[in-house]
């Protein structure tokens, strides 16, 4: 799924209006770091932190200014648009197995397995996307790992 990182300071409100949410410009690669060896995983970090709006010199956060040429600098929009990440990989198998057995010639008895994320592969949610959050950049939360649900049902 696409994601926007954003600023929640009250210093990133660019366009002015009254809301602390602006996206943030990238100063270096925006590559996934799953592409980086040694980073595999998605809580590890998604994206390297550093390499959007942070001055790794003087270790703070760089908010980006409009320039003069636009509003006389007064208010503009971040020139990078929106949703231009994309989240962690979404892989999921599910699996159902039914067999029916004929008790009467009118009554059956039916047996369900049902098998939700049948691999159990882990599947991360979006990667904190706030620039001023000590997570930015790591996905802290999974979604649900594998589910097992077995039914008898009798038909009459």
């Amino acid at each position: 799924m696409p994601f926007s990182p954003y600023s929640s300071s009250s210093r990133n409100d660019i366009n002015k209006n009254g809301t602390n949410n602006e996206r943030v410009l990238p100063n270096g690669g925006i590559a996934p770091l799953s592409t980086v060896p040694g980073k595999l995983s998605p809580a590890d970090g998604y994206f390297d932190p550093t390499q959007w709006a942070w001055n790794s010199a003087t270790s703070k956060t760089v908010y980006y200014t409009c320039p003069t040429s636009v509003n006389q600098g007064l208010w503009c929009d971040v020139p990078i648009g929106r949703n231009s990440m994309t989240g962690p990989g979404f892989k999921n198998v599910d699996f159902n197995l039914t067999k029916k057995f004929k008790v009467t010639e009118r009554t059956a008895l039916s047996f369900q397995a049902n098998f939700f994320n049948l691999f159990n592969h882990p599947n991360f949610k979006l990667p904190d996307g706030n620039r001023t959050s000590p997570t930015f950049g790591k996905s802290v939360d999974a979604y649900d790992p594998r589910i097992t649900q077995l039914a008898v049902r009798l038909d009459f």
